[in-house]
């Protein structure tokens, strides 16, 4: 069974891991074209109100709402296409 000190190595781990992958070069930008420009707009109004608290403030608040809607955008991409139809 593992014990509580292995579990939060392995987390500790896993968080440093990621970090290191997501500063990688080559990173993928968003599709262009998976959401229209009304999606889009209609996205990064809801985006501030559902991570209220969550996101930063000032010019770093817009950057990171952006960074959502990509988020979103390359998730809606990998959906197949008759699903990316009901988003």
């Amino acid at each position: 069974m593992l014990t509580r000190r292995e579990f939060l190595r392995a987390g500790a781990a896993g968080a440093v891991l990621l970090t290191l992958l997501r500063r990688l070069p080559g990173r993928a930008a968003a599709p262009v074209g998976v959401l229209d420009a009304d999606e889009r707009q209609a996205l990064t109004a809801i985006v501030p109100v559902m991570l209220a608290g969550a996101l930063p403030e000032g010019e770093a608040r817009t950057q990171a709402v952006r960074d959502v809607a990509d988020g979103v955008e390359v998730a809606v991409a990998g959906l197949p296409p008759h699903l990316q139809e009901e988003v």
